[in-house]
């Protein structure tokens, strides 16, 4: 009797995954599509667990006869099939004298050596891909030599084409591959090709550039002049002299506003006359005379004042009591200062 465990696939893999795995890299092991969907009818018949649990082992255990029929072709046939795969170490024959095959006695074709070369079979398909990605990589490397090539000769004039070189070149480009054949030239070929196209290009440039471009039409790709001095210094007029008049100023900045219209004791008057002491006592308890005229509340100012805050004005209107010092260009700072001389004795 056994005593040693029976090899499991690795932890998170399923029999689902042997078959998918088989499925997909058969072609890459050297099984036909003949073969390889006859492995993956054989992995189906045997028990999921036997692939997870240490203490069992895939056996397919079926007649020959039976699964013949199922696959639609001959016992014989199938007798073939099945030394290939043996061949390629896919899996083992255990039978007894007679060729008899039973579940409970663990006779039949067993599949263990799927089990245990199954990291190798998984790096089979990595390495698969990875040299299909380098393929798409050259292909796409093609693709661009075939565009260099043809604005290359888009660059040159109906006699420069005439020119025995460029003949040349041109029935060298001529004898490339197709685009959709590339893929099927193996790695190694589709690499020597890619160095040819280079090359190709390489001289059609140079003999570009050593006669002179007389197409007559400007290249669309062509880059813009850029300066590669940045230490030149670009003199400038200064404009200090010019008259802007109102430009850039807030309406009426320069014409004073009119005085105010009381008698001759009226206390406007008086604070007009001493413009430092209002503006320097504004400027320098901005917030406290925000507060002190909300608590006034006068109801010609608080009505100003909320529309001035209202959240619903435009932002580029709207201010924000305190947030703009003392200036005409803040329309709350000027509301203030009117409202100033009237609601002065509340906190002067």
């Amino acid at each position: 009797m056994r005593t040693e465990p029976f090899p499991s696939l690795p932890q998170g893999f399923s029999r689902r995954d042997v078959i998918a795995l088989m499925a997909d890299i058969g072609r890459d092991i050297g099984l036909g599509p003949r073969l390889t969907d006859i492995l993956t009818r054989l992995i189906g018949c045997t028990d999921p667990d036997a692939w997870i649990d240490p203490t069992k082992e895939p056996i397919f255990y079926g007649r020959q006869e039976s699964f013949a029929q199922k696959l639609g072709i001959s016992t014989r046939q199938l007798r073939t099939h099945e030394k290939t795969l043996l061949k390629h170490g896919l899996m083992e024959r255990r039978t007894a004298a007679n060729g008899s095959r039973h579940g409970s006695t663990g006779l039949g074709l067993v599949l263990t050596p799927l089990i245990e070369m199954f990291t190798q079979l998984l790096e089979v398909r990595e390495a698969r891909n990875a040299r299909y990605a380098r393929m798409k990589t050259l292909k796409a490397t093609r693709s661009v030599r075939w565009a260099t090539f043809r604005d290359e000769l888009a660059r040159l004039s109906a006699e420069d084409l005439l020119c025995a070189d460029v003949q040349e070149m041109i029935a060298e480009r001529e004898t490339w591959p197709r685009t959709d054949t590339l893929l099927s030239m193996g790695e190694a070929r589709l690499s020597r090709h890619i160095d040819a196209a280079t090359e190709l290009c390489t001289r059609l440039s140079n003999w570009i550039e050593n006669h002179a471009d007389s197409s007559c039409e400007p290249e669309e790709t062509f880059r813009s002049y850029i300066q590669k001095d940045i230490q030149m210094n670009l003199s400038e007029t200064c404009n200090h002299t010019v008259d802007k008049r109102s430009a850039d100023k807030s309406a009426q900045a320069q014409y004073p506003a009119p005085g105010p219209g009381g008698p001759v004791d009226c206390r406007e008057k008086c604070l007009r006359r001493k413009p430092w002491r209002f503006k320097g006592y504004f400027r320098d308890n901005m917030d406290w005379i925000t507060r002190s005229l909300w608590r006034a509340r006068t109801s010609n100012l608080r009505c100003k004042f909320e529309a001035v805050t209202d959240p619903i004005m435009p932002l580029s209107k709207r201010q924000t009591p305190g947030s703009h010092p003392w200036g005409s260009t803040s329309r709350l700072g000027r509301l203030l200062a009117t409202e100033w001389a009237v609601s002065a004795r509340h906190f002067v």
